[in-house]
């Protein structure tokens, strides 16, 4: 139910269970729209800062197998550039020729 707010108040108007209850209801809806934005604007943040960081991270690695960049004192960053497919064993993962995976 969509609040419908009373503008006409009169000073000897009475307050009757039905604006009690109008009210009570325009509250909780308010409190149910605060809600459902607050978990879409999560999401989406969320997302973004995912995406932005896989950037990063891809643009990081590289950087840094180029040499144009350093990980020296990043944490559990650890950067090898693999020239051949047969110079890796894969115990977990996978190795995609052409391609940085972490």
């Amino acid at each position: 139910m969509s609040y419908t707010a009373k503008t006409n108040w009169q000073g000897n108007d009475p307050v009757t269970e039905y604006d009690l209850n109008r009210w009570e209801n325009g509250i909780l809806a308010a409190h149910q729209q605060i809600e459902a934005l607050r978990v879409q604007v999560t999401n989406e943040t969320d997302s973004k800062l995912s995406n932005i960081v896989g950037d990063l991270t891809k643009l990081t690695f590289q950087l840094a197998i180029t040499n144009v960049a350093s990980v020296q004192g990043m944490k559990h960053v650890f950067v090898d550039q693999i020239t051949a497919a047969n110079s890796v064993d894969v115990t977990t993962g996978y190795y995609a020729s052409g391609g940085i995976q972490l």
